[in-house]
């Protein structure tokens, strides 16, 4: 009673507070309520439940819209988009993406974890090496420049193994891709701005030229046959420098 007496004050005495002061001076056991620890304790669980959810399926997304667009990935990996094309990938990159449109990949190698491609249709694992791959409408194109992959159909699993130099196609109708008789390796010079040419008669070196710069090219010796690597620079210098190696005369026409 001189407890309460001492502690009271009109209007303000609470028994619960009032019996803790005393509880403390007198040694006693406090009772606390305990349920708002689980509460933030469970709280903190489902946040920490949820981001982890999230970051597992978060996609991420690297595009090229109107002109083509490197990319280094976290391996060290570099591709080059074309235009409008994309690769993309859930969680954490684990050298797996999806792709659609045109890319040119030059891989890190790495034996305990070969890097895949996926699309659609199709599935490309790199055994150490630089590639492109144009997924198109009915088809899809690869072509190796340097090392080698495996080339398959994304349900059959039906595969090639392409090396340098190689090409192959996969209709989306067929299980397997076949191999292409006469591979152009200039096919990814949008990416490598390198044409390289291995006893290739000259309309095929103007019809590459044309493709890459957008022209129109007319010789008198179509069937001279043209060796060499040349880069992708000024279309006058590259032309000036054929002309003088064969001896032949090249004509430029705008389209």
């Amino acid at each position: 009673m001189k407890f309460v007496l001492h502690h009271y004050r009109p209007g303000r005495f609470d028994p619960r507070k009032g019996y803790e002061r005393f509880a403390r001076s007198q040694s006693l056991p406090v009772r606390r309520r305990l349920w708002p620890v689980w509460v933030a304790a469970a709280i903190v669980a489902l946040v920490a439940f949820g981001a982890y959810g999230w970051f597992k399926t978060r996609l991420t997304t690297l595009s090229a819209d109107t002109v083509a667009r490197t990319y280094t990935l976290a391996d060290s990996t570099r591709v080059v988009l074309a235009p409008g094309a994309s690769i993309s990938w859930r969680g954490s990159y684990d050298r797996q993406v999806s792709m659609t449109g045109r890319a040119y990949f030059e891989i890190r190698h790495d034996d305990r974890h070969p890097f895949t491609v996926v699309g659609t249709h199709f599935l490309v694992s790199d055994l150490g090496t630089r590639f492109e791959i144009v997924d198109g409408v009915g088809q899809t194109r690869v072509l190796v420049t340097e090392g080698a992959v495996r080339f398959a159909g994304a349900q059959s699993r039906q595969s090639v193994e392409l090396r340098q130099g190689m090409e192959a196609v996969l209709k989306h109708n067929e299980a397997c891709p076949r191999l292409l008789a006469t591979p152009n390796t200039n096919h990814a010079v949008w990416a490598t701005h390198r044409f390289h040419f291995d006893r290739t008669p000259l309309r095929r070196v103007l019809d590459d030229l044309e493709a890459y710069y957008d022209v129109r090219l007319r010789t008198t010796a179509p069937d001279q046959l043209l060796t060499g690597d040349f880069t992708a620079d000024s279309l006058q210098t590259l032309i000036k420098v054929i002309e003088q190696a064969m001896d032949v005369e090249i004509e430029v026409h705008p389209l």
